[in-house]
């Protein structure tokens, strides 16, 4: 998980950036719409300057493609994989839904962004809540793609499938945006 402050993309395990300081929460509990809540707050309290926050919101930006490119990977290793069309369908559900919190999440950016162009309130307000339903699409995304990977079970002889603990791994290092030179995961 990225440290929105400097872009950190490995920021440590410590509540604190480990390159900036910036508090940004454990691990388990390091979520995006919680720095942004707190930049945000910085911002209206004057201990963050415009051309930061619209730093913090250009390194979100990159957080997203980095998902993107990461999201992308996984399908095409989907497509070249032998999964018989009821699993892909399975699949789709959380592939989409992910998806989706990518584009709420880009346009909640681009609200927040707004504020430094227009400085209403309201343009913050609507971006924080525009982050947050990118957040709960995300986490249902996981909801859901746990309960696909029990479908496709039913589908493919288990010696033919990777275990939890690989499937587990492959989905944490494409949220947590580890991509290699190319952009692919590695799969």
């Amino acid at each position: 998980m990225w440290c929105l402050r400097c872009g950190e993309q490995d920021p440590g395990e410590q509540d604190k950036c480990r390159k900036c300081e910036y508090p940004i929460g454990t691990p388990e509990n390091r979520l995006y719409l919680l720095q942004l809540m707190r930049m945000t707050g910085d911002l209206l309290c004057g201990n963050l300057t415009k051309e930061n926050y619209d730093q913090i919101l250009s390194n979100a930006s990159k957080m997203l493609d980095e998902m993107h490119r990461g999201l992308l990977s996984i399908e095409n290793k989907m497509n070249e994989e032998k999964i018989p069309e009821n699993g892909r369908y399975v699949m789709s559900r959380p592939m989409n839904s992910f998806k989706e919190g990518i584009e709420i999440f880009s346009n909640a950016l681009e609200e927040l962004r707004m504020y430094l162009v227009d400085p209403d309130e309201d343009h913050l307000r609507k971006g924080l809540k525009l982050v947050e339903k990118a957040n709960n699409t995300m986490y249902y995304c996981f909801e859901v793609s746990q309960y696909a990977m029990r479908e496709i079970k039913r589908f493919i002889p288990d010696s033919e499938l990777p275990s939890e603990e690989k499937v587990e791994a492959e989905l944490k290092k494409a949220l947590t945006v580890n991509t290699e030179a190319d952009g692919s995961l590695g799969i």
